[in-house]
C-alpha cells in the first residue's frame, strides 16, 4: 500500500522507525491481511521477527532491504531521497556525516512543509555548547542584550553576530524570557525525536571537548583543573563507575547553584568515561 494513503505527512517524520511503525499500524487497521507476516513476505523475510528487530533498533537496513521498503511504500522523487537520507542519518557513525544527511532532510522540510522558527531554535539550542553559554550568562548581574558586554566578558572567540543569532534562538526556544524588557533565563522542555536529540547531543559534547582543548592551553593552573585516571577494570566496576558519575553530577549541580543576583562566573564542569581496550576474557581459576 502506497505510504500517502497511510501517512500523509512523511515529511513531519524525522525517525524512519517511527514512520514504519505508524505505517505498519495504518495498514492493518485498514484491513485484516496486513499482518507482520504479510509485510516480512512482501520483504523477503522468512519471519515477522526481522522487521520487529528493526523497528526495535536491533538490526540494521540492508540494501536489499531498504530498496524493498522504497518498493512497498512506492517512494519515488524527493519521498525516495528524504526516506533514504533518515536512514543514512540513523546508520552512519560518523559525526560529520550525520551533519551533512540532517541539513540535507532540513533542506527538504523546508520545501515541503512548514517547519517553524521554533522547532530550528530548539535544535539550535540543543546542538550547540555556545548557546547554553548564553543562557547562563543570563543569571549574572550585566546587560544580557548588550552584544559588547558579552563579548568583553567571554574567553571564547565568537562574532558578534553568532551572539546575537543565540539570544534570537533562545528566547524562540522559551529558554530566556523578558522580564521588565529585560531578558532572563526561562524553563522550558524541548522534544526531539531519540535519533535528532541524539545528534544535536554529539555535537554539543564535541564542542566541549574543543573547548577544554583550548582552555588547556589558554588558562593557567590555578583557572582550571584537569585529570584523568587510566586503571584495568571488569564491567561490573565500570558500570558501578557511571552510576557513581552521574549522582556526583546531580551534587555538583547542587553545589553550584546560587541565589538569583549571587553568579558572578559562568564555569564549564565535564569529565569523561570510556573505554580504550576490547574486553579480555578471564581465564578461570
Amino acid at each position: 500500500m502506497r505510504l500517502e494513503l497511510v501517512c500523509p505527512n512523511l515529511y513531519e517524520y524525522l525517525d524512519y522507525r517511527t514512520l514504519l511503525r505508524d505505517y505498519f499500524d495504518g495498514c492493518r487497521k485498514k484491513s485484516s491481511k496486513y499482518s507482520m507476516r504479510f509485510f516480512a513476505k512482501r520483504l523477503g523475510f522468512g519471519s515477522p521477527n526481522y522487521i520487529q528487530r528493526i523497528l526495535a533498533g536491533e538490526r540494521k537496513l540492508s540494501e536489499n532491504t531498504l530498496d524493498g521498503l522504497i518498493e512497498m511504500l512506492e517512494l519515488k522523487g524527493t519521498e525516495q531521497e528524504y526516506f533514504e537520507l533518515l536512514v543514512k542519518m540513523e546508520q552512519t557513525k560518523d559525526i560529520k556525516r550525520r551533519n551533512q544527511y540532517f541539513n540535507q532532510i532540513s533542506s527538504i522540510r523546508r520545501r515541503k512543509i512548514k517547519v517553524t522558527t521554533l522547532d530550528e531554535a530548539q535544535y539550535a539550542c540543543i546542538s550547540s555548547w555556545i548557546h547554553w553559554v548564553i543562557r547562563e550568562i543570563s543569571f549574572l548581574n550585566g546587560p544580557l542584550e548588550n552584544v559588547q558586554w558579552i563579548l568583553r566578558h567571554l574567553r571564547v572567540k565568537v562574532s558578534a553576530s553568532v551572539i546575537t543569532r543565540c539570544l534570537k534562538d533562545l528566547e524562540t526556544a522559551g529558554l530566556l524570557m523578558r522580564q521588565n524588557e529585560n531578558l532572563k533565563a526561562a524553563m522550558s522542555s524541548i522534544n526531539f525525536p531519540e535519533e535528532v536529540y541524539s545528534l544535536a547531543l554529539l555535537n554539543y559534547h564535541q564542542q566541549i571537548l574543543e573547548q577544554s582543548i583550548q582552555a588547556l592551553h589558554e588558562q593557567s593552573a590555578d583557572e582550571r583543573e584537569y585529570g584523568a585516571i587510566l586503571a584495568a577494570t571488569t564491567p561490573e566496576k565500570y558500570q558501578l563507575a557511571k552510576e557513581k558519575m552521574k549522582k556526583f553530577r546531580r551534587e555538583m549541580l547542587e553545589l553550584l547553584d546560587t541565589q538569583e543576583g549571587e553568579a558572578s562566573r559562568v564555569i564549564n564542569f565535564s569529565f569523561q568515561l570510556f573505554q580504550v581496550v576490547d574486553d579480555v576474557n578471564v581465564e578461570p581459576g
